[in-house]
């Protein structure tokens, strides 16, 4: 997640703060293209495709470094910068400990699962990497017969999940340092190309970051949602890079060349975590490059004519609405609906709190005095130009009726409340630190004015105590229900109980003896809906659908519905031999989303003499398919 970015960064010669904000969006462009490109090059996944990513890249950023070294050549800091770095050091390392915690609490063992639909899918993927070899984008979905997918956090799961180490606990250890490091990062980032480098900016982002239920939370309890949970926690980062090179950030812009390159350099990740994430950020960079264009058009006039100014205007709109017409899912993907007016998911755009949770208020009040300060002439109007394409897209899908318009608009995101709630914090806490900047200035003002007068070491003795004083108590009123309520509902999603949605204490126990009882080459068939098919990335064993959504081979309908009534149907032990499946799980009709979708032809195989019981842990069974010949 930084190793890459970090050295790319060093080649750059990024200052300290950049050079850690920026190795994330970098890191996983270098994996996922390192991922497409391997296979092409004969490598399989491991870290040599990485490293030799990285070394391109960083020779790529060293030799534009060293041809515009003048713009991008730091300094060595002085104490007082190093002050700062410790400073920003320090405030995500608070931010890193304060959603840590929640999140442990939310996976509750280092080997729990996500309960969930998606997940079947994504464990599985991961999986499958590692026995293919094959982590490219273009690939991995091959395991459900499927096209291009957006492989990036599988890529980094498979990374992690070397000898000895489970895909569970890979995964958990993976969104952990996305949600506790990576995520505050990114937003810190955005926050300072808002407000500037102010220490007390970085450490209210940090500290705001860790109070939203809707994100990091949110994604990792719907769905499950795991690319786009890794999409949107870089995507503040991203943005802040794009400010940077356009030239309309608060910070100083030194060496723009190098921040446009190091900005292409992190799209492909961002995309390759997920699309809509890139979608996001090209309906955000619309009134940023709006502002710069009418900038342009304010200094050169149309004097000198006007096709050129405008036809890169409509040029430029074309091009945004042919992506953004073309990149999304099938429409057939897009069905979900509304969850609330219009009224209400304008009242939760306001108090940043997202389809039903509880506002987090203390930063929903400081980003109203943040809107307010963003349209003065000292603001900065181009982010409230970001607020309002984010907080629409976020209206229109929680609030507007299914129809073409909100297809037209939210289709890019599945037509899904929760992926667009989960935006809200990434314009919540700029707008929010931007207030609570405004406010403590003023409060400072009031103070030298009344009280400072004649007293200046007490001042200076008592302004900085006051503002640890404040950030802390911040850190305490920001852990309101809003996280809290988010972190008990998440906890349940990840809990093996006997009577969890998609696997059970029983079936996990049996799943985990699977590699001792069959063969390596077994192939399995159970109910994909009951959390059958995880026995691929549990124990390794191949089953006949790797998941709910996967295409569905010839014969395997059959075996769904007539397994019980094979020694009277022929076409049944046809099926069974050519798919080669030689054993079954048995986990019963407890389907994830409580439903039945039938699949009677496993039920009773033993009564039937159909199968034999191989392994049973209370009401999961393990079979060995007898009735069609020598089946293993």
């Amino acid at each position: 997640m930084f190793v890459p970015g970090l050295i790319v960064g060093v080649a750059a010669r990024l200052r300290p703060f950049q050079l850690a904000a920026f190795a994330a969006p970098i890191s996983v462009s270098v994996v996922s293209l390192a991922a497409i490109v391997a296979p092409w090059l004969g490598l399989t996944w491991s870290g040599i495709p990485v490293a030799l990513g990285t070394l391109v890249a960083a020779l790529v950023c060293g030799l534009v470094a060293w041809r515009t070294r003048r713009g991008n050549q730091a300094s060595r800091p002085d104490w007082r910068q190093s002050g700062k770095v410790l400073s920003g050091v320090a405030a995500l390392a608070v931010a890193a400990v304060l959603i840590g915690r929640r999140l442990m609490y939310v996976f509750g063992t280092p080997d729990s699962l996500s309960q969930t639909f998606d997940n079947i899918f994504h464990l599985n993927a991961v999986r499958y990497i590692l026995d293919t070899g094959n982590a490219s984008s273009m690939f991995v979905s091959t395991l459900t017969g499927g096209g291009f997918y957006p492989a990036a956090w599988h890529d980094i799961v498979a990374l992690v999940a070397g000898p000895g180490i489970e895909i569970t606990v890979a995964t958990n250890v993976v969104n952990l340092v996305i949600g506790s490091v990576v995520w505050p990062l990114s937003m810190m980032a955005l926050t300072r190309a808002l407000v500037g480098e102010r220490p007390a900016a970085l450490w209210l982002a940090a500290v705001f970051s860790t109070g939203f239920g809707a994100f990091p939370i949110l994604l990792l309890d719907f769905g499950v949602l795991f690319p786009n949970f890794l999409g949107t926690a870089l995507l503040p980062a991203i943005v802040a890079l794009l400010v940077r090179a356009l030239g309309i950030g608060a910070e100083a812009q030194p060496g723009r060349l190098m921040t446009a390159l190091l900005l292409l350099m992190s799209v492909p990740g961002l995309a390759l975590a997920h699309p809509n994430s890139l979608m996001t950020l090209l309906a955000v960079a619309l009134p940023l490059l709006l502002m710069v264009w009418a900038g342009w058009v304010r200094r050169r006039g149309f004097a000198s004519g006007r096709i050129l100014p405008i036809g890169v205007l409509v040029g430029g709109l074309f091009v945004a609405a042919a992506a953004w017409a073309l990149i999304r899912p099938p429409s057939s993907a897009a069905t979900w609906a509304p969850v609330e007016t219009v009224g209400q998911a304008v009242g939760e755009l306001l108090a940043l709190s997202g389809i039903g949770r509880p506002p987090t208020w203390l930063p929903a009040i400081l980003a109203l005095v943040g809107i307010a300060w963003a349209v003065r002439p000292a603001g900065r109007r181009w982010f409230l130009g970001v607020y309002a394409v984010i907080g629409l897209l976020f209206v229109v899908v929680a609030g507007m009726p299914f129809g073409k318009l909100r297809t037209a608009l939210t289709g890019v995101y599945y037509n899904d409340p929760p992926r667009l709630a989960a935006l809200l914090p990434v314009i919540g806490i700029p707008l929010a630190v931007a207030g609570g900047l405004w406010v403590w200035d003023r409060g400072v003002l009031l103070v030298g004015r009344y009280w400072g007068r004649g007293r200046p070491e007490a001042t200076r003795i008592l302004l900085p105590a006051a503002a640890v004083v404040a950030i802390a108590l911040s850190a305490v009123a920001i852990q309101t229900s809003s996280i809290r309520d988010a972190a008990n509902a998440a906890a349940g999603s990840y809990r093996i109980t006997p009577s969890a949605p998609l696997i059970s204490t029983d079936e996990m126990a049996l799943l985990e003896r699977l590699d001792s009882e069959t063969p390596a080459d077994a192939v399995l068939v159970g109910n994909p809906w009951n959390g059958s098919s995880l026995a691929y990335a549990i124990a390794d064993r191949r089953t006949a659908q790797a998941h709910i959504l996967s295409e569905v081979p010839p014969g395997l309908p059959t075996i769904y519905d007539h397994l019980n009534d094979a020694k009277n149907d022929p076409a049944v032990c046809q099926a069974v031999k050519s798919l080669h499946i030689t054993y079954v799980l048995d986990f019963g009709h407890h389907e994830v989303h409580g439903g039945d979708h039938g699949v009677k032809g496993l039920d009773n195989l033993t009564q039937s003499g159909i199968a034999q019981i191989v392994d049973q842990q209370g009401t999961a069974k393990l079979l060995r398919i007898t009735a069609c010949g020598n089946q293993g």
